[in-house]
Parts: C-alpha cells; structure tokens; sequence
C-alpha cells in the first residue's frame, strides 16, 4: 500500500474522541483557518510520535519536548507533505522547530499554492 493509503487509512481509523480531541485542542489555541491545521496535525503527530494529543502544546518542540527520534521526524514529513500535498524541503524542516512553526508554514504555504 502506498504512503498515501496508509495516511488516508491512518487518519480514518481515528475514533470520533480523537478527532474531537484535536478539534478541542485547536480551538483552544488558534482562532479561523489555522484550527483546521491545528487539528489534522496534531492527529498526525500523534499518530506518528505517539504522543497523546493533550501532551502537544503549540511551542512543543519535536525532538526536546515530544521526544521524536530521527525516523519518527521523517515520518511526521512524509505524513505532512502526503497530507496537506506541500513539499518540506531539507532547509525549511530546520527551521521549524516548534509545533507552532509548522503550522504557519502549512497555513501559509497552503494560501500561497492552492491545490
């Protein structure tokens, strides 16, 4: 099965708590659009990390505060990339430190290249 697939299968397995849990969590801290973001991301995270959604805060960083090692960092950017349909690039990865971060990126790049 390819990534797509498994992504599309892995998002779908999500129980109606899970996603409500990362609705809950998006509107707790971002407001329009950016909840949408929030929300699919940290099921992703989540999903990938194995992390629970409630353990994610928006200045959560990757490695130091979720605990991701190399292959779960990579994972999360092929599950992002997959998902949202944008490329994250080598230079634009080591910028993105924080959970934050990565959601504007998503938002912003989602804005400038509509699919």
């Amino acid at each position: 099965m390819s990534l797509a697939g498994k992504l599309r299968e892995m998002l779908e397995a999500f129980t109606g708590s899970d996603r409500e849990t990362a609705e809950r969590w998006a509107t707790q801290y971002y407001e329009g659009g950016l909840r949408c973001v929030a929300a699919e991301l940290v099921l992703i995270l989540s999903e990938q990390i194995g992390v629970p959604i409630d353990a994610i805060r928006p200045d959560s960083r990757f490695i130091e505060d979720l605990r991701a090692d190399g292959l779960e960092t990579v994972e999360v950017i092929l599950a992002v990339e997959e998902h949202f349909q944008i490329p994250l690039p080598d230079e634009v990865c080591e910028r993105l430190s924080t959970v934050h971060d990565l959601i504007m990126f998503i938002q912003q790049r989602g804005q400038s290249d509509p699919k």
